[in-house]
């Protein structure tokens, strides 16, 4: 088990253009990586599961490019609501 704070990340998009940015928490396990992604999200619990589901096309982001450069497979996804105090697994078929 291996845990990355703050993990670098660029990508070349389709259009030509890069995208750079930061894993929050990168932890590589013996099945794959595991990405946790940081927001300081003030709404309630009601409003979590939407908000998480908002930030889908930056985490599929990261995972793309953590396959890419790695080869290795992203196992899960979370969200972690600091202000409220919680973790949502994104889960993309």
């Amino acid at each position: 088990l291996s845990i990355r704070p703050e993990w670098p990340v660029t990508m070349a998009l389709e259009n030509g253009q890069r995208m750079q940015g930061w894993i929050d928490v990168l932890v590589e396990t013996e099945e794959g990586w595991i990405i946790i992604d940081h927001k300081s999200f003030p709404g309630g619990r009601n409003d979590w599961d939407q908000k998480a589901l908002s930030y889908r096309g930056q985490l599929e982001a990261y995972r793309n490019d953590v396959m890419q450069a790695t080869g290795r497979p992203v196992i899960s996804q979370w969200i972690h609501f600091s202000v409220g105090g919680s973790l949502l697994e994104l889960v993309f078929q």
